[in-house]
């Protein structure tokens, strides 16, 4: 008999594969308007006042319900985003790409290459896509593995580039690669809430605990580190690169610790700029950065 935690895995991952024959039979706008009353209701109904207040907060001035806007557009572009690519559709799938040279030039120079850092923000997972289309480079990116092995597995297939699961020493061995590397990319969804050994800096105005990971890597490979955003603009996918230089100088530990907390401070300041021009398509309003 299948164990509790097996069957359990298996219903949803059952359900994920639902979800993705009805998007590949009715279309991502049909199955947003079926789907997204449900995840309304369930958001509505555990973490709605927390969303709201998140919100106010980070961004002040606006009407409570402009707040409900922005709250409620946040969770369909949520639905949209993850509808088109678990069925691999096309929507938004034209890029319009600024500063590509950034990219260019590391193929072109055969350079180590560069850590990619990005947030749940606009079109996010189109990067996978966009880094497949250069051949030339080596891609990865860092993910929290799930506990189902069979929606890990599925998620494998359908980012089709290497993915490092976190925790687990990647880090000692991704630095092993740079040493070597030419042309190494390694992507961070740098917008979450860091479990352990976080540190504190100011996302919209408040004190937020922020993994440091990507910039130690950065300073550590001596790579520069690329701030990704990707919002979505009149159907397209807008992937924005904007390279940030880390001092490579080597100092003593204290240098190095104010190195790595100016430098995780400029890549938020980054990525929040970016979500206050589209709060309606971050992912993250419903997680506490801030606790």
């Amino acid at each position: 008999m299948v164990g509790k935690n097996k069957l359990s895995d298996r219903l949803a991952y059952g359900a994920l594969l639902f979800v993705v024959w009805l998007t590949r039979i009715l279309g991502v706008r049909v199955t947003n308007r079926l789907l997204f009353p449900v995840l309304y209701f369930l958001v509505a109904k555990k973490r709605f006042t927390f969303m709201m207040d998140n919100i106010m907060q980070s961004l002040p001035g606006k009407s409570a319900d402009e707040y409900k806007v922005i709250l409620k557009n946040s969770l369909r572009h949520t639905l949209t985003v993850m509808l088109i690519n678990i069925a691999e559709k096309k929507f938004y799938s034209e890029f319009v790409v600024k500063n590509e040279y950034l990219i260019d030039d590391i193929v072109k120079n055969d350079e180590k290459g560069a850590i990619i850092v990005t947030a749940h923000y606009g079109n996010w997972e189109a990067l996978s896509a966009f880094f497949r289309s250069k051949p030339e480079l080596t891609v990865g990116a860092f993910y929290n593995q799930p506990a189902n092995r069979y929606i890990d597995r599925f998620l494998i297939r359908m980012r089709k580039i290497r993915l490092y699961p976190a925790g687990q020493g990647i880090k000692k061995a991704l630095l092993k690669e740079y040493k070597v590397a030419r042309r190494l990319m390694t992507i961070v969804v740098i917008d979450q809430r860091a479990k352990k050994h976080g540190l504190k800096v100011n996302l919209f105005n408040r004190p937020a605990s922020i993994s440091p990971v990507a910039v130690k890597m950065a300073l550590q490979a001596q790579v520069p580190i690329i701030v990704v955003t990707t919002p979505v603009i009149d159907g397209k996918t807008h992937i924005h690169l904007e390279k940030i230089e880390i001092d490579q100088d080597q100092n003593d530990l204290l240098d190095k610790a104010s190195k790595v907390q100016n430098t995780l401070q400029m890549v938020m300041d980054r990525l929040a700029a970016a979500i206050t021009c589209h709060p309606d398509q971050w992912m993250m309003w419903s997680h506490n950065f801030w606790k």
